[in-house]
């Protein structure tokens, strides 16, 4: 059905489960997409990496609320194949977030590799998991200063997090910053 579909550039999927015909079709569609929004979406096999996932060279505009069901590591190779990102909202559950020290070093090795270089829009909520933050000042910290400087116009971030280091990075932003949420854990 989607190769019935050649100008499609905007996919939502909602609970589905990508294996087989319909993870190779969704594939097929890396290419061209422009904007992709994935929930509660899980392989069939927990076990399965998206390690061999094709790039999405012309995604612009990327919502990932996975929780459970994918790892944080293959969420985090997503965004290693979406070069051209300028809008990311990202709820960072997954499973494996229990090794938090793992976590914070590996988004720091992408940010470093200069991942998000066009972001305009910035998201990023978390799961409630007690009184334990995933992400802390010091990696918000460091993905402000990642972020384009000049660029960045939307942010909405978890308020707990955001502490002293979070708000000197964000001076980088702060003549061009339209819209600035900071809200508890969603």
């Amino acid at each position: 059905m989607l190769e019935d579909c050649p100008r499609l550039t905007e996919l939502e999927l909602t609970s589905a489960i990508l294996e087989g015909d319909t993870l190779n079709r969704f594939l097929d569609l890396a290419p061209r997409l422009t904007r992709l929004k994935l929930e509660r979406c899980r392989t069939g096999n927990p076990y399965v990496s998206w390690e061999n996932w094709p790039p999405f060279p012309e995604l612009r505009d990327l919502t990932l609320r996975l929780e459970e069901f994918v790892s944080w590591k293959d969420q985090l190779r997503l965004f290693e194949r979406a070069d051209k990102l300028e809008s990311l909202s990202w709820h960072y559950g997954g499973t494996g977030l229990h090794h938090r020290d793992d976590f914070m070093k590996a988004l720091d090795d992408l940010l470093c590799e200069g991942a998000w270089p066009r972001l305009v829009s910035l998201q990023l909520t978390e799961p409630q998991r007690g009184s334990m933050s995933v992400i802390t000042d010091v990696l918000l910290a460091r993905v402000l200063e990642h972020c384009p400087k000049g660029g960045l116009r939307r942010l909405i971030l978890p308020s707990a997090d955001f502490a002293d280091r979070s708000w000197k990075a964000f001076g980088r932003h702060s003549m061009t910053i339209q819209v600035l949420t900071l809200s508890t854990s969603s």
